[in-house]
């Protein structure tokens, strides 16, 4: 049995690079480029791993709207495996790299974003949003 599937919770590392392909019968395919660092702990370090990500149509264009770098995300693909011949030594190379299927929002919204809320600790700023 071969089963193929990742899951990664990180923050983006740049913001996401859009792209559409061109020629297909499909039409343009929207493809999101980004990458993302996952902190692991090693002995109480964190250790930063930095892993490459792709998303395509819906997936990407979402990601691109509503990410950008810094913002932490939970993603759900698979590994993926690229190789090519390095162009200036001819040697092979290769990087592991995920293929993004679906994602998930981790941080609500900052209370910063909602002005007519009082954030907490903060005094009502008239008597109308008095609860009493």
């Amino acid at each position: 049995m071969n089963y193929n599937s990742l899951e990664l919770a990180g923050n983006l590392t740049k913001d996401v690079e859009i792209s559409y392909t061109a020629g297909y019968t499909a039409g343009n395919v929207a493809i999101a480029k980004f990458g993302i660092a996952v902190n692991k702990k090693i002995k109480g370090v964190d250790k930063p791993m930095f892993i490459d990500c792709v998303a395509f149509r819906d997936c990407a264009t979402n990601i691109e709207k509503f990410f950008q770098k810094g913002s932490n995300i939970f993603l759900i693909g698979e590994l993926n495996l690229d190789q090519w011949d390095d162009k200036t030594t001819g040697a092979k190379r290769s990087k592991h790299t995920m293929n993004v299927r679906a994602f998930t929002f981790t941080e609500s919204k900052k209370p910063a974003d909602k002005p007519n809320e009082p954030q907490a600790g903060q005094a009502p700023q008239n008597d109308d949003d008095i609860p009493f």
